[in-house]
């Protein structure tokens, strides 16, 4: 009786944390654009799963219609929720700390990771670095990378 109580809970509080980290997704973008001050913003592109090339022409196609340059494009073919595990998504990090980007664009939360925690932590991290994440589709549901 007690799991079932635990697990209603649980998923009672999915939709809360999954808004509130979609409204600090947000705002930490709207920081991080704000600090350009109306420079220029310059946009990595990242794909995972084993079609890059299709995912990459979404997310171009969505940065060039939000007015941004494109930077460089990363991918990783599969992996583990800790997004900095990937060797592509470490490169893109490395990019995004140096300053050569402001941010990055990614299908959906998915392509980030389907871990709350990690994502949580990936959004921290994005914040202490003044950049961004941005989504072709921010209402696609975790659920549906799986």
């Amino acid at each position: 009786m007690d799991i079932d109580n635990d697990r209603s809970r649980q998923t009672a509080l999915r939709p809360n944390i999954s808004g509130r980290l979609a409204a600090m997704r947000r705002w930490i973008m709207s920081e991080a654009l704000e600090s350009r001050g109306g420079k220029p913003v310059t946009v990595d592109l990242y794909a995972l799963g084993v079609d890059p090339v299709t995912t990459h022409l979404r997310t171009r196609t969505y940065s060039l219609e939000m007015g941004w340059n494109i930077g460089e494009t990363f991918s990783d073919p599969y992996g583990t929720p800790d997004p900095m595990q990937r060797p592509g998504w470490s490169r893109l990090c490395e990019r995004l700390a140096g300053g050569y980007a402001q941010g990055v664009v990614v299908v959906g939360q998915c392509d980030v990771t389907t871990s709350v925690d990690e994502y949580e932590s990936t959004l921290q991290w994005m914040q202490s670095h003044c950049v961004f994440v941005d989504f072709v589709l921010p209402h696609l549901p975790v659920a549906s990378c799986a």
